[in-house]
């Protein structure tokens, strides 16, 4: 490229991936340069790629000392001592929290998390349950392995607890001077107005460009984006070695018990009961078929369990004219799935819970959504008074090439809105000057905010969107006319 040549914009999506990836190494580098107990990452690095090496390994280790304030507190002077006391004081106790921790929160590999645990098992009764020893600290007892889990030297935790208990008890000291102090009165500290706090908070820079990020932001998926790579990133970070997680062991379930006709008329679902007596008795669920009776079944505690659930499925839009117009309104978002709006499916606990269960399993996956078709797709087997078989890989695929219905409910939700501004603006002014005078300061509003040049347009896109306001409102109507109904019945 030529001096002075302008240079490409990159996508806000590569953005935002260099971003969260610069953020990973420079957290991992930090924490091995800065604490040398490492080492086995540092031979790990080697063979793995940065995306694979960064995201899954690491977690938070946090001081447990912060919480004991509290509870303290309440071992001294009972639950309800802080109703008394004056409403700056819990400013007080956050100093106190922050002033007795020894190390500030840290980010380490899942394996020196685990060695804090395991060196407090050796000295069970000698250390408290409310310490964790500093990554410092750690460094000192373990023996990092490359590919395993470090080992724990018993001597070396004994050396380094000893060097940290007189700290310790020097610090639960200060906890409860400090308490005894709150609690009489002899110190305290005048909470004040929050004008001042809100006042000088818009004028710090950070918050300056988050704000300034929400409003460019606002008409398209930017915002979205950049909270699904925090999510992921934050997801990876603190799984261990792999993004997709094992399932739970599950008590065996009883084979197929089905339900006595006493059981089953005195069965009521503690989930949802108005729900459950609602449906009526030949309802089926609209995945798996089954009825209300098949899908009772025994749980892992012997007690019957099952119930109905709602989904909420959006549905598209088809019109031609609605999709035209949507995308030329809202350029920003890349419908590749455009909503006209949503609908209400009752659908059995089984399929209901493979959603959730999806979701625990692989924490990789964010915005998960999956239809009737998709839950239909993934079920292997269904048995009545029996838990589904379920392909979890087929669900963990449909949920991926779902991600763009994340996208649709924004852009739908951003719709909505417009129509409703648009809407008030047409009949404020068309109330005063005519409507006439409304389709003008309606179409002048679009054109700013749609980048709309041409008036001509903007005035035929406004009678379009009037046309939707009554479409939305007829049906916000029906809904109404349904619950009074199904709450008069």
């Amino acid at each position: 490229m030529e001096d002075g040549a302008a240079k490409p914009r990159l996508p806000f999506s590569d953005m935002v991936r260099r971003v969260s990836t610069s953020i990973r190494i420079g957290l991992l580098s930090n924490r091995i340069g800065s604490v040398p107990f490492a080492g086995a990452a540092k031979s790990i690095s080697s063979a793995f790629p940065v995306a694979v090496f960064c995201s899954p390994i690491w977690k938070s280790i946090t001081i447990n000392l912060r919480d004991y304030v509290g509870r303290r507190g309440r071992t001294l002077f009972g639950d309800r001592w802080t109703v008394d006391l004056p409403p700056g004081c819990g400013e007080i106790a956050d100093t106190v929290e922050h002033l007795v921790s020894s190390f500030p929160r840290e980010l380490v590999c899942s394996e020196c998390n685990a060695a804090d645990g395991k060196a407090k098992l050796m000295m069970k009764g000698a250390i408290p349950a409310y310490f964790s020893f500093s990554p410092a600290e750690i460094r000192t007892f373990i023996e990092p392995v490359a590919n395993a889990d470090h080992r724990v030297l018993e001597d070396r935790v004994e050396k380094a607890w000893e060097a940290c208990a007189p700290s310790l008890n020097a610090r639960i000291a200060l906890i409860d001077q400090t308490l005894n102090m709150i609690h009489s009165g002899a110190l305290y500290r005048e909470r004040g107005t929050s004008s001042f706090r809100m006042s000088q908070r818009q004028f710090e820079p950070q918050f300056q460009l988050y704000k300034a990020f929400l409003r460019e932001a606002d008409r398209d998926e930017r915002g979205r984006e950049l909270t699904r790579t925090m999510a992921e990133f934050v997801a990876r970070s603190v799984q261990k070695h792999s993004p997709v997680l094992p399932p739970r062991p599950r008590r065996e379930a009883h084979a197929g018990a089905a339900p006595t006709d006493n059981e089953y008329a005195a069965y009521c679902d503690v989930v949802s009961p108005r729900r459950w007596r609602e449906a009526s008795e030949d309802w089926a669920c609209p995945v798996c078929g089954r009825g209300k009776r098949a899908l009772i079944r025994k749980s892992g505690s012997g007690k019957w369990a099952g119930g109905i659930r709602e989904l909420v499925e959006p549905i598209e839009e088809t019109d031609a004219i609605a999709v035209k117009h949507r995308r030329r309104t809202l350029p920003g978002f890349s419908h590749a799935f455009i909503m006209k709006g949503s609908q209400s499916v009752h659908i059995c606990s089984d399929c209901a819970d493979i959603i959730p269960r999806i979701k625990s399993r692989r924490r990789d996956l964010t915005d998960i959504y999956l239809k009737l078709d998709d839950l239909r797709s993934c079920i292997q087997t269904a048995t009545a008074h029996l838990p589904h078989e379920v392909d979890w890989e087929e669900v963990a695929r449909r949920a991926q090439s779902n991600q763009a219905i994340a996208s649709a409910w924004d852009a739908y939700w951003k719709h909505r809105y417009l129509t409703s501004r648009l809407r008030h603006i047409f009949r404020v002014f068309a109330k005063e000057g005519g409507e006439a005078r409304g389709l003008e300061e309606a179409a002048e509003e679009l054109m700013f905010v749609a980048e709309i040049d041409e008036k001509s347009e903007a005035l035929h896109l406004i009678r379009w969107f009037l046309q939707e306001d009554e479409h939305f409102g007829g049906e916000e109507a029906r809904r109404k006319a349904e619950y009074h109904a199904r709450k008069a019945s």
